[in-house]
Formats: C-alpha cells, sequence, structure tokens
C-alpha cells in the first residue's frame, strides 16, 4: 500500500478577467502541482506516444485532493500528497523532499491565472516513514537523559555553554586563553560561532589540541570540553571525527550547523561512527542556519525536524520564550510567552535532542528562564558572556553564579509556584555587567523579575511540568 507525505498548501490568486479563483482552478492547479512534484511539466503528456513511455506508478506517485475555499475570495487551501517512495530514507530523502518543497513548486505559473507565490503551510510525515529515518541515523545519536549524564550534571543542573565571541578575528592565543577561562569559571562547553569554520589542517590540528587541553581543565571533578564547528562537506568532516575520537575521552562534542551541508554531514557522522570500540558517536551540536530562509517557503518545523531525524543531539529549535527585555511584558508579548514555553516543552517531553536558549541571552534573564525551562534546556550564551565589561571569564564567573542561585532559590521554594528573585547585590551586578548601546532604553539589560511571572496565564515553574 502506496504511504504518502500529505502537504497542505494555500493558493491565492485571480484569473485573467481579475475575478478571484475558485474551485475549478484550485483543482486544475493541484493536478499541475502534483504532476510538477514528480514526473511532470507545464502541460500534460497525453496520447500514445507517451501512453507507452510513462509508467502507471509514475503517473499515480501524487495528487492533490481536499480542495476547499478558505475565508478570503481566490484564497484555497488543497492538499498535495506525493508518494513515500520517492523519497527513501538512506538515499538522500529528506533532502530531496526539501529541495522540492522550498525550491520552485510553490512559483507555479498557469497561463490564464495571477497566482501569488503558494505557501506550504504544514507537511505531515507518515509514523513509518519517520521512524525508518530515525533508525537509520539516531539509533547512535543520544538523548537529552544521555547528554546529561556524560556532562555529569546534577538533577536539577543546566548545561552552559559559550558561543564563542568575538566570531572571527582572535589570535590563537586570544581563543585558548577565552576558551579555557570560561570553562575554568564552571562552564561545560565553549562551541566555536558560526562563523568561525576554518577547516584547513593547521587549524584543525591546533583546535584538536585546544579541544585536549579544555578536558583537562574539569578532569577529575567535572566535565568540560570544546566543540570544534565542522559544519562543512562529509567527506572533510569525517576524518576529522575520527581524530578528536581517538583523542579525546566521551564525550567527544562538535559543531554541524544546518547549513547547506548539515543534514547531509549529520547522517554521514551518524552513518560512519556506528561502533567506535565502545565510544560514543560524536555528540552534534546545531545552529539551524537555513530555518529562517526555508521557513518562508515551508511554514512549519520541516527543515529542524529534519535536522534532528537526521542525528542532530542538541539544536537551537528557534521561537525562543520572549521575556520583554526591557519591556514588561504587554498582553500579545504574555501569549507568545506561554505558546514558546509550551513548544519547548513539547520538545523535551520527547527525549531529544536537547533544545537551546540562545541568541540574545543576557544575564539578568538566566534566572527567569531556568524557573520556566529548567535544567533539560541548554544555555548557549555568546554576547552575554563575551560583553561583560571585565571580560569574558568575569562575564562566565557572572553567569554561573546566577545558574547556582536560581538552583537554591527554587530548591528553597519547594512546592511555590515561582522561586524567590536572586539577591539584590547580584541582581544589581547583572544589571551593571554590559555596557548600554548609544540611544538604547537604559534598562536595556535589565534584570527580569521572576514575580512578572505571576502575571502570565498558563505559566508555571519547570519542576510542576
Amino acid at each position: 500500500m502506496t504511504e504518502y507525505i500529505d502537504v497542505y498548501c494555500t493558493v491565492k490568486g485571480t484569473k485573467f478577467d481579475e475575478k478571484p479563483i475558485d474551485l475549478n482552478d484550485a483543482t486544475n492547479l493541484g493536478g499541475l502541482l502534483a504532476r510538477d512534484a514528480t514526473y511532470g511539466t507545464f502541460g500534460e503528456f497525453t496520447g500514445e506516444y507517451w501512453d507507452q513511455r510513462i509508467l502507471t506508478s509514475a503517473r499515480q506517485s501524487a495528487l492533490a485532493d481536499q480542495i476547499r475555499q478558505l475565508a478570503n475570495p481566490g484564497e484555497l487551501e488543497l492538499r498535495l500528497r506525493i508518494s513515500c517512495d520517492l523519497f527513501p530514507p538512506g538515499s538522500s530523502g529528506i533532502q530531496h523532499l526539501i529541495g522540492i518543497l522550498a525550491g520552485d513548486l510553490g512559483i507555479a505559473q498557469v497561463r490564464g491565472l495571477n497566482l501569488d507565490p503558494i505557501k506550504i503551510t504544514r507537511v505531515e510525515f507518515p509514523d513509518t516513514w519517520r521512524a525508518a529515518v530515525e533508525a537509520r541515523y539516531r539509533s547512535t545519536a543520544h538523548t537529552i537523559e544521555g547528554i546529561r549524564r556524560a556532562f555529569e550534571l546534577a538533577d536539577d543542573q543546566p548545561l552552559l555553554a559559550f558561543s564563542l565571541k568575538p566570531r572571527i578575528g582572535l589570535t590563537q592565543e586570544a581563543l585558548e586563553e577565552v576558551t579555557l577561562g570560561v570553562l575554568e569559571a564552571g562552564f561545560q562547553l565553549v562551541e566555536l560561532d558560526t562563523r568561525y569554520l576554518n577547516l584547513e589542517p593547521s587549524t584543525i590540528k591546533h583546535l584538536t589540541e585546544l579541544a585536549q587541553k579544555a578536558v583537562e581543565v574539569g578532569k577529575g571533578k567535572r566535565v568540560t570540553r570544546l566543540s570544534i564547528n565542522l559544519s562543512g562537506s562529509a567527506g572533510a568532516v569525517i576524518p576529522v571525527c575520527a581524530d578528536l575520537l581517538e583523542k579525546i575521552p566521551s564525550p567527544v562534542v562538535v559543531k554541524i550547523d544546518g547549513g547547506l551541508d548539515g543534514i547531509t554531514t549529520i547522517q554521514a557522522v551518524r552513518s560512519a561512527f556506528t561502533d567506535q570500540n565502545g565510544k560514543d558517536s560524536p555528540y552534534i551540536t546545531t545552529y539551524p542556519l537555513l530555518k529562517n530562509v526555508i521557513g518562508q517557503r515551508i511554514t512549519d518545523d520541516t527543515f529542524l525536524n529534519a535536522l534532528i531525524w537526521s542525528g542532530s543531539d542538541i539544536i537551537y529549535p528557534g521561537g525562543a520564550p520572549y521575556l520583554g527585555g526591557y519591556r514588561q511584558l504587554d498582553h500579545s508579548a504574555a501569549n507568545s510567552l506561554a505558546h514558546a514555553v509550551d513548544r519547548y516543552w513539547r520538545i523535551v517531553s520527547v527525549g531529544y535532542p536537547m533544545p537551546t536558549v540562545a541568541a540574545g541571552i543576557y544575564p539578568g534573564q538566566l534566572q527567569t528562564y531556568y524557573e520556566l525551562l529548567g535544567p533539560n534546556v541548554a544555555f548557549f550564551l555568546g554576547g552575554g558572556v563575551a560583553l561583560h565589561k571585565y571580560g569574558p571569564v568575569q562575564g562566565a564567573l557572572l553567569c554561573v553564579r546566577i545558574i547556582e542561585e536560581a538552583r537554591h532559590l527554587r530548591q528553597k521554594a519547594g512546592k511555590a509556584a515561582f522561586a524567590e528573585e536572586l539577591s539584590e547585590n547580584l541582581m544589581l551586578e547583572a544589571e551593571g555587567a554590559i555596557a548600554i548601546p548609544a540611544g538604547a532604553d537604559e534598562k536595556t539589560f535589565r534584570y527580569i523579575p521572576v514575580k512578572e511571572l505571576n502575571n502570565v496565564p498558563g505559566l508555571k515553574p519547570w519542576f510542576k511540568r
């Protein structure tokens, strides 16, 4: 029995006489999309010549159905069904699918119709197909529980990572000073930033040596690691991973971002390192670099899920809860906050990957994020550490102190809804740690009081989830 991947699309446009398109137009357009996604072109293949040469299975590989009129005239929804057989899990199937959906499929041109770009609103996968992808690539990937165990984290302790800033331009000596200093301050992981990508052998040799030194920082006390950015082609990345697995004890952490090579390289690493003499496969951190671009064409988490199913372990899912910054939350922001927190908790409830909060986090937000998201969400800080007025090591020390006090206050609160605020001295230190940009509000980096969470319906601390 053929199984289908269901792609829900909205179409909008007018006819040549400027009347809104109708169900008949959408039906014809659906047929065009089904052909265009598979064997076809701008017209139908008819006649005896093609009847004898096109397999019936090709004509049945996609279809459009469930076409319905939406509220606005000239706007309709249809379901495009594409056979799973076209996207075998072990043969770049998911890459091929994303290429079709995010490529030119949504820019259909139909003579006599004036159409807006077609919007893909959601993509639904059969359970059996998704299970086949995950069985192939996630069998050696890592769960949230496994990551916590590898880093020897206490039950209420989150993973603290520094996304190293400045992104480029540091000398090798400065890179080493900052990396080891931040790990000494109490962070578990330092990760080279998305922009820091240099796979030249001499650079990789230096970074591998630095990764070995990073292990020694916490040796005998806690787990400390450097994650090298390996967001390149599989052919370049596999030998580096093999070398790291030889020289560094588990966990070996590498960064493979969701760029042009992302899905393929993550899959290659998972396929290559299935049994390394009893050592774990690399722990892969991922920033979904192309998520927003692809999301303009496929407006759900299809690209994010592709990275996860392919074997990413720690990932920034985007849409981190917004805490209001220098303003108190208004109604719309509060509603968005509740939805964002729920989204993170849905990811955590599956058990993998470990989601991160990242992109613009500063010290005054850490306690509130911890109260909402808890220890199974990792904190990946960049500027929040590097911009401290006394340097990144002091920035890291401050963040560690805030998290430690947040843990203590959470334990002290017991069954209370939310914990008490940080001590006044620590609160003031957090607010004064980063210079306010010229022209910005004086409260730009304010401490976010935990008590503000009581005003948001539906919010509760992580331990009550």
